[in-house]
């Protein structure tokens, strides 16, 4: 037996083919499950996002915030998302990417059709309101936070700018980078 991945026991013989994770590094895989589940983000509280479900639940929730003001309930809201060119284009990058399925979170209790600005929350001054591509503009401004940060000095000013919107996806949704924020 040789160890490949920290905190994994894995084991491949003629009859057994094993991968046993420890609790405390599961969150570093990708779900079991063919969907992944969005939980709404609220900027307010502190996070670190560092798996794909944290950070695809966070790009969903920047466009839920954006939409949710114009929309009379939640099946509605739900319905925007759906129709909106960057939610398009995120959910077929985690189909074709990673298999998967996004799925919103029901609302068994009626609470977000009661007030449907309590969904998410983003802080305002992370939203660049003046543009219609708010996922990009997310995207961009993640990026740069990570090479400022040094997660990402490999790559140059340029580079970045050159780069598609997939392949900024793809880049924010590694498990080896990560975001944290909080209040101040």
């Amino acid at each position: 037996m040789k160890q490949i991945r920290q905190g994994t026991f894995e084991t491949n013989s003629s009859s057994t083919h094993s991968l046993v994770v420890l609790a405390q590094e599961q969150e570093n895989y990708i779900p079991l499950s063919k969907y992944i589940k969005i939980e709404w983000i609220d900027t307010n509280d502190y996070y670190m996002l560092e798996t794909l479900q944290e950070k695809l639940s966070y790009l969903v929730s920047h466009i839920a915030n954006k939409l949710k003001y114009s929309c009379n309930n939640y099946k509605e809201l739900l319905e925007e998302i759906e129709d909106n060119f960057e939610y398009k284009k995120i959910k077929d990058f985690i189909k074709t990417k990673f298999n998967k399925e996004i799925r919103f979170p029901e609302d068994k209790t009626g609470i977000y059709d009661e007030d449907i600005e309590c969904i998410c929350e983003i802080n305002h001054q992370l939203i660049p309101w003046s543009t219609a591509i708010v996922v990009e503009e997310v995207l961009n401004e993640l990026i740069q936070y990570m090479k400022d940060k040094d997660r990402l000095n490999k790559y140059s000013e340029e580079q970045v700018g050159e780069m598609s919107f997939d392949q900024k996806l793809d880049i924010y949704l590694k498990s080896d980078n990560y975001l944290s924020f909080g209040r101040d």
